[in-house]
Formats: structure tokens, sequence, C-alpha cells
């Protein structure tokens, strides 16, 4: 029995040691090791910092990933990593963000797992410190069944290789042209929002009366119209005629 005990407590000392599910999908941070930070490679414009990359053995899919932020490709929505068949008719979520588990290898280097959102595929992606500033992806596929396995090498993979390197920025995702709309929106709704409580309250108005300057756009359908009419003429067919004074 004591035996018994004994086997549970190290088996729960190895599990802690070697796997940590990690609250950030971008940091693994030890007290003695330091900080592992993958913040500053991946990408935060919803696409993959690496797409439809080949494996390196024969296989009929290529493989897209993103490490840190979710990214969407064909089926794959807001995924790590994708599978997509190279004629790109099919494509898997092979594994979430959110699943991230941070695993302790042999050499004490962490490696990521992820898992789809229907927990039928495994992402495995191992890491290895170099010093270089730049960042390789080696995909080696799927190794067994509905496991898929990829090596990640760059100095962001060693311990505080990139504790203070600059992170991403979002891009903005709205247009000028949506500015400028949201923008007149708003003008528009405080334009009416104040003459109407001026009219209601101050003027003592009611109704129809309520809606402010309603002469001048009773009348403004018929300054454009009459405006088109005239820049017609003008351009189209001057001779025909000559604008109307109102």
């Amino acid at each position: 029995m004591a035996t018994d005990i004994v086997l549970l407590e190290i088996l729960g000392v190895i599990l802690i040691f070697n796997i940590i599910i990690a609250d950030d999908p971008c940091k693994y941070e030890t007290p003695n090791k330091g900080l592992i930070d993958l913040s500053s490679i991946g990408k935060m414009d919803g696409t993959p910092v690496w797409k439809d990359i080949p494996p390196d053995k024969t296989e009929n899919y290529v493989y897209s990933y993103n490490p840190c932020y979710p990214f969407s490709e064909k089926l794959c929505t807001n995924v790590a990593g994708c599978q997509i068949g190279k004629d790109g008719r099919v494509s898997y979520s092979i594994g979430t963000q959110a699943s991230i588990i941070w695993k302790n290898t042999l050499d004490d280097m962490p490696s990521l797992v992820y898992t789809s959102a229907d927990r039928t595929k495994q992402l495995f992606v191992d890491m290895l410190c170099i010093q270089s500033d730049e960042h390789k992806l080696e995909v080696h596929g799927e190794t067994k069944t509905n496991e898929y396995h990829m090596t990640l090498s760059t100095k962001c993979a060693c311990w505080n290789g990139c504790k203070d390197s600059p992170k991403p920025t979002k891009p903005n995702s709205l247009t000028t042209g949506a500015i400028l709309i949201i923008i007149f929106v708003a003008v528009v709704f405080l334009y009416l929002i104040t003459f109407i409580s001026y009219n209601h309250f101050r003027l003592q108005r009611s109704g129809i009366d309520l809606i402010p300057h309603r002469k001048f756009w009773i009348v403004l359908p018929g300054y454009v119209k009459d405006g088109i009419i005239f820049v017609y003429h003008r351009v189209i067919c001057s001779s025909r005629g000559a604008y109307q004074s109102v």
C-alpha cells in the first residue's frame, strides 16, 4: 500500500514537471530557465506565417501554421494549424490555439501540442533553439493517423531568446471608406438628436414639426433633380436647353 502511494506521488511530480497547460498560447515560463515567447513570430491579421507548406514526405496535403494567434484558411476557422488538400477541395483543422499544451522533453526544450476542436486530430510542434533572426518551419506531415508533426527552429525557442522582441501589431480592419461612413452616420445621428430635442423642449413642437429644417429636406430632392438635369444638358446635350431658374 505504501509503495503504491509513493509511486502515485512520483507520477504526480512527473506530470507536473512535464506537462503544463498554458494560459497563454504564446508564452512558457519557468523559474529556473526563464521565458520562451513566441508572440513576435505569429501574425495577427488572421493569416498564417507559414501557408501551404508541403511536408518532407510525399503526401496529398499541404499544411499551414501560425504560432500564438489564430488564423482562418479554407474551412479551417480560428485554428493554429490547418491541413489542406493539394487540389484545395478539402481542409481540416489539426489544432486550435485554445487547446495548446506546453510539454517538456528530455532535453528540457518545450514542445507544443494542439488539438482540433472536435478532438480527433493533434498537432505536435517541436522547437529548436537556433541563433538566427530567421524563423524556419519543417513540416513532417501525418506521422501517425490523425497525428501531425512539425519542427519550429527559431531564436524565440531559446530561453529568453525573444523576451524583449517587439510584438506584431494588429492591423486596422476598417477601411477609410468604412471610417468615413461611421463618421457620417454619427454626425447625422447627433444632428437629429440635437435639433429634435431643441424643437420639442424649446420650441414646443410635435409630430412632423420635430424634423429639423423640414422645409429644406422637402425641397432638397427637387434641387438634386434640377442639378442632375442641368449637368446632363451641359455635358451630353448642351444644345437642347438651358437651366431654368427657380
